[in-house]
């Protein structure tokens, strides 16, 4: 377990913050000077939503600094911010984002070590820039900070390699599987990673990443843009919606031609600004909630896709449109969304790849029992003429003469149209039944039993030759006679003629070799029927003792 603490909830309570509503640009000995301008706040965080500018600090009278403190900053992204401490209140100039800042363990918080003697006198915040969300503060011990920032290191590390991982798997299902629908998918966990990576500072770490981390709110921004492109993209094809909702596929596509628009206005200006977050994230909440609340209601309407998107995507959307909607309202965003969005992240990668891999299981079994049903013959359960002729194709081509040698052999029941007429049809299915499962029993497991049609049964046997395929079909022709002689309690006495057939250097075409042994049984037939005949010589080989 990480034992993560949710730091800055509730915000810190040992810190005092006043805003400065005086005069405009006033100088720092200005604000020192002043005492009536100073309006006091409930809460120790920077409202941003009042204006930019002076901010006074001071430590409360009950809480006794130790000798090193750390006064961090959260939601500080694109603020510069410049401290001025007892006792000589030089400034000091702070940017979440800048190598030169001399930062205490991670990036997550922009981060002050402050001594005892710069806590027993106000401390002056001078704040530059940056969005209208709040920025948090909280003060810590050196030990507190160092634990609350190990737990965010851990806890982020495990989400960027847990959606790098992601973005691999989910690519190689959408290559396995020819649905490139999928990489839709794996772009946007690729995304998602560098944009974890990019706001949390992490991008420092990589290579290059002193030149990178400069630019850590771009990245942050373009790669959330570009995730919303991409799996917004991805659901609106997995939903059908073009077909099912024409109409609100139409509003999707604007709202993502609009994330299209805010991620060229990123790269054509170079910079963050303000109004590409507002906008980007104004459609990415509609769109967002449009796709939620369409996939509800194809969910309604019996919609498989549908239900599968609300059961892997719901908590994400859910705690998405809280954020966007914190953002918009300029409130601080609670610790608990900070980790649970990350965390809905990665679920929902997890959840989508499993589905995926669930469905793809079952759209083989799927596959599987269509090939079955057309390959099949439905009454013995064996492969019918079809499958018989696709079999027979693919192993005369891979058959090579004369080291793996091809044997047919043809089987014709013997007076099963008197059967039928003096027992019944009912009868006659049973023997046909009962004649499957008696040459089955014993074959191996590389040997293709099917039923061409009527009484007419065909077995291709590889890597035997023609006298060993004589002895087994006459041992065949013997098991027929012993299991299948009562019928249904029925003495039917039923009986095979066989004939065998062996591919060689005249045997120029698949059918060639099935109407070689077809002749063969028509020979065993016109010979007396219950015995096996060898293509070829048309000689009775192994005749019974009793010909029918």
């Amino acid at each position: 377990m990480l034992g993560i603490a949710f730091a800055g909830e509730p915000p810190s309570s040992n810190l005092q913050v006043a805003w400065y509503g005086g005069e405009a640009n006033p100088t720092l000995m200005h604000v020192r000077s002043e005492r009536a301008s100073w309006r006091l706040q409930k809460h120790a965080r920077l409202d941003k939503r009042l204006q930019t500018g002076w901010w006074r600090i001071s430590v409360s009278s009950n809480t006794t600094p130790a000798d090193a403190m750390m006064l961090s900053f959260s939601d500080a992204f694109d603020s510069t911010l410049t401290l001025f401490v007892a006792p000589d209140y030089q400034p000091q100039p702070g940017r979440l984002f800048d190598p030169e800042h001399e930062q205490l363990g991670s990036r997550q918080r922009l981060s002050f070590k402050l001594h005892r003697a710069a806590l027993q006198a106000p401390i002056y915040l001078m704040v530059q820039g940056g969005r209208a969300q709040p920025i948090q503060m909280e003060l810590e011990t050196e030990t507190q900070f160092a634990n609350t920032d190990r737990n965010w290191v851990r806890f982020n590390v495990i989400v960027q390699f847990g959606l790098l991982l992601l973005a691999l798997i989910s690519a190689g299902q959408a290559i396995a599987l020819r649905q490139w629908s999928i990489l839709y998918l794996s772009a946007w966990c690729l995304s998602a990673s560098v944009q974890f990576m990019g706001i949390s500072g992490e991008i420092a770490h990589l290579p290059f990443g002193r030149w990178l981390l400069p630019h850590g709110m771009f990245i942050y921004y373009a790669m959330a843009l570009l995730a919303g492109m991409q799996i917004f993209w991805y659901w609106r094809q997995f939903l059908d919606l073009n077909l099912h909702l024409p109409r609100v596929d139409s509003l999707i596509k604007m709202l993502l031609a609009t994330l299209l628009l805010c991620f060229f206005a990123l790269l054509l200006t170079g910079n963050a600004h303000a109004w590409i977050g507002q906008a980007g994230n104004t459609a990415v909440f509609a769109c967002q909630s449009v796709i939620l609340v369409s996939a509800a209601w194809l969910a309604l309407k019996g919609h498989r896709n549908a239900r599968f998107y609300l059961v892997t995507t719901t908590p994400l959307a859910i705690v998405t449109i809280v954020r966007i909607a914190g953002f918009a309202l300029g409130e601080a965003s609670p610790a608990w969304v900070n980790y649970l969005f990350p965390i809905a992240m990665l679920a929902t990668g997890i959840l989508i790849i499993l589905m995926l891999a669930l469905r793809s299981r079952q759209r083989d079994n799927e596959r599987l029992i269509a090939y079955q049903r057309a390959n099949s013959d439905s009454l013995t359960g064996l492969y019918n003429r079809l499958a018989l002729e696709q079999q027979l194709r693919l192993l005369f081509s891979q058959t090579a003469l004369p080291q793996r040698p091809l044997i047919a052999l043809f089987f014709d029941l013997d007076h099963f149209k008197k059967i039928n007429d003096s027992f019944g049809h009912e009868v006659g299915d049973h023997a046909l039944v009962a004649f499957g499962k008696a040459v089955q029993g014993e074959l191996r497991k590389t040997d293709f039993f099917a039923r061409l049609g009527g009484e007419e049964f065909v077995l291709l046997v590889e890597g035997v030759d023609l006298e060993y395929a004589v002895r087994f079909a006459e041992r065949l022709r013997l098991v027929v006679l012993n299991k299948c002689a009562t019928i249904a309690a029925r003495p039917i006495g039923l009986t095979v003629s066989i004939g065998v057939a062996a591919r060689d250097a005249q045997t120029k075409a698949p059918e060639d070799l099935l109407r070689q042994a077809d002749t063969a049984a028509y020979r065993a037939k016109q010979s007396g029927r219950n015995r096996v005949v060898r293509f070829g010589d048309f000689s009775d080989l192994l005749n019974p003792s009793t010909p029918q």
